[in-house]
């Protein structure tokens, strides 16, 4: 966990104070890896003993820092969350207004004073505190339910490709060995140890299957457990257990961002940005500069109508393919 490891702390900070800056550090981190370790080897077949998977290191490292990122969201959350509360404190309470009456009215007055709070007692007592049901668009406006859900122990956000849980825990709850996630293919199982021993805090079987090699989980000491899902198909759930209410996938945000794009799709939508630029600038597309190395290189081949004359664009109409020559 987190706030165990700080006995590394002075090791690494002498690093990066002789280092000086991000980047070096981090080479000199991801060097000891690779100099000292089989981090970044590739098991080929299932007979490597040593290594990782094709991509599985990468993984590793942006799960580490989707982790770490996670914390520091939520300390950057709570902390605007106090300022706020210490903003709404400095606001002046309104001038309390006297009424001054005469000796004549002062009885009657007392009694309606006396009256009215009676009335008002009564009321409190016998008002009962309605329950508020949320919907989609409520949790779409908080980052913990966001293309998910609040339950009533738990919440749950959503991309496509994985999952978010945060799951209450008792004050007292601090260390992580206090907590035991169980995260199985099909199924999660939050148990915490407090006053009463063990009790279970969410257990249930989950509506799709995730990679339990691919999920982590850390405590928010006396808040809750942060736990990770990676999806093993990339979907949206209406629900992260079986059991509970199904959202409407009509009303969550479905787009994705680039970054979880694969690398070909990401290259084909940078290829249309690119080309709607150099239309809106007038500019040559990348399929009509395509088009012109294509044209450079015959110009002056063998049997060219155009061999030994300079190279002129001018004559050939890029813009349309399907019709080079201009007439």
């Amino acid at each position: 966990m987190a706030e165990e490891r700080n006995i590394y702390d002075d090791a690494l900070f002498g690093i990066l104070q002789n280092e000086g800056q991000i980047y070096p550090f981090l080479d000199v981190i991801f060097g000891f890896l690779y100099r000292r370790t089989d981090f970044y080897k590739i098991q080929h077949d299932e007979n490597d003993k040593m290594g990782f998977p094709m991509g599985m290191a990468g993984k590793i490292v942006q799960k580490a820092f989707k982790k770490y990122c996670d914390i520091a969201m939520e300390n950057d959350a709570q902390q605007l969350k106090k300022n706020q509360v210490l903003k709404e404190s400095e606001i002046p309470l309104p001038v309390a207004t006297v009424e001054v009456v005469t000796s004549e009215q002062g009885e009657d007055k007392l009694r309606e004073t006396n009256a009215a709070k009676s009335h008002r007692g009564k009321v409190i007592q016998t008002s009962e505190k309605k329950n508020i049901e949320l919907t989609q668009t409520d949790f779409q406006k908080n980052a913990e339910s966001y293309n998910g859900a609040i339950r009533n122990n738990y919440s749950w956000a959503q991309t496509i490709k994985d999952l978010d849980v945060r799951v209450k825990v008792p004050q007292n709850v601090i260390l992580g060995k206090s907590v035991k996630v169980d995260i199985k293919p099909n199924s999660l199982t939050v148990r915490v140890l407090n006053e009463e021993g063990w009790t279970t805090e969410l257990d249930g079987e989950l509506s799709f299957r995730i990679n339990v090699e691919d999920s982590v989980w850390t405590l928010f000491p006396g808040e809750h457990v942060h736990v990770n899902l990676e999806k093993v198909q990339e979907r949206f759930w209406e629900s992260l257990m079986k059991d509970e209410p199904k959202i409407d996938l009509k009303e969550i945000d479905n787009s994705q961002p680039m970054e979880d794009l694969d690398e070909e799709t990401q290259a084909k939508v940078n290829e249309l940005l690119y080309n709607e630029r150099q239309k809106q600038l007038g500019l040559p597309t990348s399929e009509q500069k395509k088009m012109e190395n294509i044209l450079k290189e015959a110009w002056d081949k063998e049997g060219s109508p155009f061999r030994g004359q300079p190279f002129d664009p001018s004559t050939v109409n890029i813009s349309n393919p399907g019709d080079l020559f201009k007439t």
